[in-house]
């Protein structure tokens, strides 16, 4: 296609995402204004089309997705994906003191300064069980900032639904993609003080919990895409694999608890729906053959090629 007709085709795609949902470099995502055009949104991006093991994939990446090298008043950077701090399971916060205190309005701060709603320890190379949020994203809304050390999910709903995630350590838009996640969710967890907190949460705050508890337990919001979705960031994975140079990465998630992974995740079922499946509408699909995606009738993409 010509670069005007990707152009508008893109256009058309954003314009089906949910308003209320809008991924961008936070550590799990951050809601978008419904003032906001997506197109503006998408009027400076570079386009990017690259051939994948999924087959042509279409990419939307811009200078907006890659990690600040310094955030100010801290000397913490982002930790990215295959650093094996990210695949470990965090370790219990033992001592509530000043100095954690400081840490979380630390953290915090990062967190704002990400355009995110929540960032988990790990995420800035610390190896305890210890998230921030706020599901505002609102940094004059202190009232809705959250401290979360040793975190439990007592209860997950059976009621779930699918929206898209990014994630900071895997520079947000870059590898984004659907996720299931229970509506509702019963936890315990202790805050700054020391003082154990137990709290039902629902829709938007309940999925953020998820996706930053799964962090202290060693698990990336990848892990829970379907076969397809995978594929389709493969090429940017890549990219972070060789940017990390170091030959202790991790790069998957071990499979028995994968499968042990509440709610179950999209790569555990067929048919697969795809993020791109959800943004086009294509979501009645052929059964794929043996070996998930791509097996069988697996239905074939067109290719799109970028215009030199």
């Amino acid at each position: 296609k010509s670069g005007r007709n990707a152009m508008m085709t893109l256009n058309r795609m954003m314009s089906l995402l949910p308003l209320s949902y809008r991924f961008i470099r936070g550590a799990a995502f951050a809601p978008i204004s419904r003032s906001m055009s997506f197109t503006h949104t998408i009027q400076n991006a570079k386009l990017y089309l690259t051939e994948s093991t999924a087959g042509s994939a279409l990419y939307m990446s811009d200078d907006r997705f890659i990690n600040p090298t310094k955030f100010v008043g801290s000397d913490m950077t982002i930790t990215e994906y295959p650093n094996p701090v990210l695949r470990t399971k965090a370790a219990d916060i033992t001592d509530f003191d000043e100095k954690l205190n400081s840490l979380c309005e630390e953290m915090m701060s990062i967190m704002y300064q990400a355009d995110g709603v929540g960032l988990a320890a790990p995420q800035v190379d610390l190896g305890i069980q210890l998230f921030v949020y706020n599901p505002l994203g609102e940094k004059l809304r202190k009232s809705q900032e959250r401290i979360v050390c040793n975190p439990k999910i007592l209860e997950y709903s059976a009621e779930t639904d699918v929206e898209e995630e990014g994630c900071l350590s895997s520079r947000s838009g870059y590898c984004a993609g659907m996720v299931r996640r229970s509506k509702e969710i019963f936890v315990e967890y202790t805050d700054v003080k020391g003082q154990k907190t137990r709290r039902r949460l629902k829709g938007f705050e309940a999925r953020v919990f998820q996706h930053e508890y799964d962090h202290t337990q060693g698990v990336l919001h990848l892990d829970r895409f379907s076969e397809e979705d995978r594929d389709y960031i493969q090429p940017e994975l890549d990219k972070l694999t060789a940017d990390y140079g170091a030959t202790d990465g991790i790069l998957e998630l071990a499979e028995s608890v994968r499968n042990a992974l509440q709610p179950p995740t999209l790569r555990s079922e067929q048919p697969q729906i795809s993020m791109l499946d959800s943004l086009t509408g294509n979501t009645e699909k052929e059964p794929a053959g043996f070996g998930g995606f791509g097996g069988g009738k697996g239905k074939k993409k067109k290719k799109v090629k970028k215009k030199k």
